[in-house]
């Protein structure tokens, strides 16, 4: 879901295209909710995380990451994360949203 460009680390390629798409292609009611069934599991995480959001946007902006991701990971037929896992991968993916945090250590491009 991220590649590293430039010595940052910053959306994959794939990524980017998938979110593209859900723009493009919004879900439909009936799909809506079946995502916010979903968010509803992270509800933990949402409370955890909302304790340092300054504002809604953030918060919106966590639950569409977890939308997105759930879309990506479908579609690229990938194993979802366990329970250990998928806050800091939600997290991950929220914070790439605004950053583009610096890589220490190697400097070729990857993707992981």
């Amino acid at each position: 879901m991220a590649t590293i460009k430039d010595n940052r680390y910053v959306y994959a390629p794939e990524f980017e295209e998938t979110v593209a798409e859900l723009r493009r292609n919004p879900p439909g009611r009936r799909q809506q909710f079946r995502h916010g069934r979903q968010a509803r599991k992270i509800i933990g995480t949402l409370l955890l995380y909302a304790k340092s959001f300054k504002n809604r946007r953030n918060m919106e902006n966590l639950i569409f990451a977890h939308t997105i991701l759930q879309i990506h990971f479908k579609q690229f037929n990938l194993e979802w994360p366990d329970e250990d896992d998928l806050p800091f991968i939600l997290y991950a993916t929220w914070y790439l949203n605004d950053n583009e945090p610096e890589v220490f250590g190697e400097d070729q491009d990857e993707t992981s």
